[in-house]
């Protein structure tokens, strides 16, 4: 009886830790998007005529701000004017629950000089022509877009790295400046 009982006990205290492992990884490692952060079909900037380039991240595991686990994202949207803006924010899974926070958003202004850069790294490469399949990677999405002499172009991470890289590459430094 009292091994029965042992028995008991112990498959319960397992099942209940393969729950909460199973909840903890699935719930924080592979967690869809929040619901606050619009889809790219969503996304009116997408639309916008004087859009250039376009970067949307999402992180599934991350290492927020505030400390605890959670979901992060990253918005990267470049005009052809030269206009940056530089969004992000965190879906932080807090003891009291979820907490979403939106960090305020960066804008620069980009000279001439750099976004002639951008825009023959960009025809350089042939990414506008290439095809940029690949497999997807588990807990990091990234969308791509691209608008350039007419042409609609968008890829999902890691579809052409290199070359996406090497844009994100002249964008971040301009951005550090």
């Amino acid at each position: 009886m009292r091994k029965t009982l042992t028995i008991i006990i112990i498959s319960i205290i397992l099942v209940l830790a393969g729950y909460l492992t199973y909840r903890y990884f699935f719930y924080t490692c592979c967690a869809l998007p929040p619901k606050s952060i619009p889809t790219a079909s969503s996304d009116l900037r997408l639309n916008d005529p004087g859009l250039l380039y376009a970067k949307r991240a999402f992180i599934g595991l991350c290492r927020t701000k505030s400390g605890d686990g959670g979901s992060c994202h990253y918005n990267t949207y470049l005009y052809a004017s030269g206009k940056l803006t530089m969004e992000s924010g965190e879906l932080a899974i807090t003891p009291d629950g979820e907490k979403s926070t939106a960090y305020p958003a960066v804008e620069k202004q980009l000279d001439k000089v750099l976004m002639d850069r951008i825009i023959k790294q960009i025809r350089d490469s042939g990414v506008m022509t290439k095809p940029c399949d690949a497999e997807l990677v588990m807990d990091y999405f990234v969308n791509y877009f691209l608008f350039l002499d007419g042409i609609k172009k968008e890829a999902k991470f890691p579809g052409c790295e290199a070359e996406f890289n090497a844009i994100d590459k002249l964008i971040d430094t301009a951005a550090d400046k």
